[in-house]
């Protein structure tokens, strides 16, 4: 699968798994809710005390794997996180990309 496709299906998509490193290096395993840009930008809204949050912040590197409801058909799409600062109020700018 070429990337416009599997952005394509990501986009059909909101529910994932992001895969981030632990200090140990094994892989930690998050389920979330995802919203995709245009740009192709995934964004999801993490708790500063979670550890997928620490854990992107140590290492940026990322897996998203998303898979179709019946599990027959998947992606994963690999990235670096960037991490922006947690929302002050409701309607802020944070609060407002995503």
């Amino acid at each position: 699968m070429d990337l416009s496709d599997g952005l394509s299906f990501a986009r059909e998509h909101r529910f994932g798994v992001l895969v981030t490193q632990r200090r140990s290096g094994l892989p930690q395993l998050s389920n979330i809710v995802y919203a995709m840009g245009a740009d192709g930008t995934v964004r999801i809204s993490m708790t500063a005390d979670r550890a997928k949050t620490r854990n992107a912040a140590r290492d940026p590197r990322v897996s998203l794997h998303v898979t179709r409801p019946d599990f027959w058909a998947y992606v994963v799409l690999e990235g670096r996180a960037s991490l922006t600062p947690v929302a002050a109020a409701p309607d802020d700018a944070v609060a407002d990309e995503l």
